[in-house]
């Protein structure tokens, strides 16, 4: 209910609720996540159109966003770590959705505010530490799953950064190449059997995360412009 009032407020979002909300969202990265990766919107957990407005409201803080993203990340990991049904290349087409959904929303909150930034010049978020609690399954090789995603996610942005918070609106996954990589990685090392986690068929696992974010993107941009 309070996502829904809040995404009401669009522009008008109070910005002192924005390191609240993102932390409400991080620690309900699972919903996020499998929202943010539905192929029919009327079906996802969260409603589809509230939480992009809410993830861009968010984004538009730079704090608060790496906390947003902290939490999607260890979701999308502990969503390829879990036990699934079927076939786990939907887990690989889920994150690459949901990095694409989240890019957009990203896009628009700099889009939102490109006359009068108020972002530091300099990446400075160094992780919540505990902030973030859900993660359904523990375990050493699933913290390097986690970290290694962070770390080509943070890379990224930082580069970013340094080249005044460039980015493509028709294509804004391509900005994040190296998390999908991460994330493609990271897929294999769980699903070693899968025929895409095969020696020299890493470019058709690459492509299936990659065609997946450009999905998410542009259901995603679809979505915000016509709000």
């Amino acid at each position: 209910k309070s996502l829904g009032l809040l995404a009401g407020k669009k522009d008008d979002f109070p910005p002192e609720l924005r390191d609240d909300m993102a932390a409400l969202l991080a620690n309900h990265g699972d919903k996020v996540h499998q929202s943010a990766s539905s192929l029919d919107s009327g079906d996802s957990t969260l409603d589809y159109e509230d939480l992009l407005q809410v993830s861009k409201q968010v984004s538009r803080d730079q704090d608060a966003y790496g906390l947003l993203m902290e939490g999607v990340n260890q979701a999308i990991i502990a969503d390829m770590n879990a036990p699934h049904e079927g076939d786990p290349k939907e887990e690989l087409l889920r994150a690459g959705q949901t990095v694409g959904f989240m890019e957009s929303a990203r896009y628009h909150a700099l889009d939102t505010d490109k006359d009068d930034p108020s972002w530091p010049a300099k990446w400075a978020y160094h992780g919540a530490g505990g902030a973030v609690n859900f993660i359904p399954v523990v375990g050493d090789a699933l913290q390097r799953g986690v970290d290694a995603g962070a770390y080509a996610w943070q890379v990224e942005e930082q580069a970013r950064i340094d080249d005044k918070l460039a980015i493509d609106k028709s294509e804004n996954f391509q900005s994040r190449q190296a998390y999908l990589t991460a994330l493609g990685e990271e897929w294999s090392r769980v699903n070693p059997d899968h025929k895409l986690s095969a020696t020299g068929d890493e470019y058709l696992r690459q492509m299936d995360i990659s065609l997946a974010a450009l999905n998410g993107n542009k259901s995603a941009n679809g979505t915000v412009g016509s709000s």
